[in-house]
Formats: C-alpha cells, structure tokens, sequence
C-alpha cells in the first residue's frame, strides 16, 4: 500500500534500500482507501509491515508491505463499493 494517492504499476522495482527486492505484478488506486495499491513478487524474507520503495518513472514512492485482501468487506460497505 503506497503512502499517496499514485498507483504502482507492472513491472515497477520494488527496493528495501538500495536492494532490489522484487517487482511489481499489478497496481492501481484504491477509491476505497484513497490511496495506490498493488501486488508484487517479493524475496520470502521480506515481512508484512516492511516499509519499502516502489520506482515510478525514476521516482521512489513510499510504501508498506500488507497482507492481502487489502480492505475487509465491511470497510468497503461502509465507503459505498
């Protein structure tokens, strides 16, 4: 789940530091939680609540590694989904 609104896409790095530690497989924005998500590829050892970057374009997007789903079927009642 990345810290703004920009989404991640396919293909996007995913680093810890200068370590690449994996890939970006989908991503979007979330009107739910009004923010970017995706899924990625990620080395096993990285954990749920690791903050990570994500490069967009060159940029680093500042993010944290969840487990999935990302939102529970009451919080997207409540918005309205």
């Amino acid at each position: 789940m990345t810290e703004g609104r920009q989404p991640p896409r396919q293909g996007n790095e995913v680093r810890g530091g200068d370590v690449v530690l994996g890939r970006v497989t989908s991503g979007n924005f979330s009107p739910v939680l009004e923010r970017g998500i995706a899924m990625a590829l990620l080395d096993p050892a990285v954990e749920p609540g690791s903050a990570v970057t994500i490069d967009v374009r060159g940029r680093p997007l500042g993010a944290s590694v969840v487990t999935l789903p990302f939102v529970g079927p009451r919080a997207a009642a409540r918005k309205g989904a």
